[in-house]
C-alpha cells in the first residue's frame, strides 16, 4: 500500500498559503507559527491575519524577528469570517489551509498531507484531523448538522472519509473554489461559531467534495482566553444560539423550523440549569435565536461595510513581509 506521503511525492506538488488569524494571543500564537514555520514542504507561505491591537514585547520581537517568513496583515476589527476574507484574498498558493492559532502540527507533514488530497479532482475542501480536550459528540466519519440544528461531529478518527463539514482550527480549499464560493459570512458574529460549517455546506452545494484526512493532524491546545473564547459559559452559548438560527435559516428547509426551536428552548432550559442560572438567563439565549433570524433577514455581507475588504495590496498599506 502506498502512503499518503509517498503519493504526495509522487504527484504535483501545488503551492500552499497558510493563513492564521489570530486575536489577543501571545506565547501560543509564536509557538504555533514557530511549528508552521519548520513544516516539511517545498513550496508554501504563512500569512498572519493579525486582530489584537497591541502584543506584548515577546510577541512582537518574535514576529519581526520571523518577518522575511511570514505575510503580516493587521485586520483592526476583530471578526473570525472577516479575518479569513483577507487571508484568502492575501492567498498566493493553489491551496489555501486555514488554522487556528492555538494549535501544534501532529508531525512537520500537516501542509503535506492536505495539498496530498487535492490530487482527486473533486475534492474542494480537506477537514483534517483535530486533536484536542474536547470529546466527540458522534462516531469516526461524521461531521454536520443534525435536523434539530445540533453540530454532530467527530473529528478524531483515523480512516479517511467524506464528511459534511471540516472543523475551522485545521481545514482547506482550492483557492479557486474559494473565488468560486465567496466569501465567509461575517454576519456569524460573537464566537463566530458555525461559521466554517457554513462555508463547508456552500461547498458541497457546488458539487464538491470535502475529504477527511487523518493524517493532516494537529493538537488543538483551547487555549484559555483570546481567540474566539468567552469568559462565561453562558455568554458562548448565546453566540451558539444567535448563529445556530442564521446558520439554520440559510441551510435547512423551514418544515423543520419548530422542531429546531423545541429543541433549542429545551437546550436553554439545560444550560441555564447546569450553569445555576436565572429564567432571564433562558430569556437571553431565545434572545440570541430572535437574533440569529434578524441577522439572517439583513442578507449576507463581506465586510465591516458590507463591501469586501480592501488589502494593502491595492490599498498600499497595512501589510509587512
Amino acid at each position: 500500500m502506498v502512503s499518503l506521503r509517498s503519493a504526495n511525492l509522487a504527484c504535483a506538488i501545488p503551492p500552499v498559503s497558510v493563513i492564521v488569524p489570530t486575536y489577543r494571543r501571545e506565547g501560543v500564537l509564536c509557538d504555533t507559527l514557530s511549528h508552521l514555520l519548520a513544516q516539511d514542504y517545498p513550496d508554501f507561505e504563512v500569512v498572519v491575519v493579525d486582530q489584537t491591537p497591541d502584543h506584548e514585547p515577546e510577541t512582537q520581537r518574535f514576529l519581526e524577528a520571523h518577518a522575511a517568513q511570514l505575510r503580516h496583515y493587521t485586520l483592526p476589527e476583530p471578526s473570525l469570517p472577516r479575518a479569513r476574507n483577507v487571508g484568502a484574498k492575501m492567498a498566493r498558493g493553489e491551496v489555501v489551509l486555514f488554522v487556528d492559532d492555538d494549535i501544534i502540527p501532529l508531525d512537520d507533514h500537516l501542509i503535506a498531507a492536505h495539498a496530498a488530497c487535492y490530487a482527486n479532482p473533486l475534492v474542494g475542501a480537506v477537514a483534517g484531523r483535530v486533536l484536542e480536550p474536547i470529546l466527540p459528540n458522534a462516531p469516526d466519519g461524521i461531521a454536520h448538522v443534525n435536523a434539530f440544528g445540533r453540530i454532530v461531529s467527530n473529528f478524531l478518527g483515523v480512516t479517511p472519509t467524506e464528511v459534511g463539514t471540516a472543523k475551522g482550527a485545521n481545514m482547506s480549499f482550492r483557492h479557486r473554489v474559494l473565488a468560486e464560493v465567496g466569501p465567509f459570512d461575517d454576519r456569524y458574529a460573537g464566537n463566530s461559531i458555525l461559521e466554517e460549517t457554513d462555508y463547508c455546506y456552500r461547498v458541497r452545494a457546488l458539487g464538491y467534495d470535502i475529504r477527511f484526512e487523518p493524517e493532516a493532524a494537529v493538537h488543538h491546545l483551547v487555549a484559555p482566553t483570546g481567540g474566539c473564547r468567552e469568559s462565561r459559559w453562558l455568554d458562548a452559548k448565546y453566540w451558539l444560539f444567535r448563529n445556530s438560527a442564521l446558520f439554520y435559516m440559510k441551510q435547512k428547509p423551514r418544515i423543520g423550523l419548530p422542531l429546531f426551536l423545541g429543541f433549542f428552548a429545551a437546550r436553554g432550559a439545560l444550560y441555564v440549569a447546569r450553569a445555576h442560572g436565572r429564567p432571564r438567563d433562558w430569556v437571553r439565549l431565545m434572545r440570541g435565536l430572535g437574533e440569529g433570524f434578524r441577522a439572517f433577514g439583513r442578507g449576507e455581507r463581506s465586510g465591516a461595510d458590507g463591501q469586501p475588504p480592501v488589502l494593502p495590496e491595492e490599498a498600499g498599506a497595512g501589510e509587512s513581509e
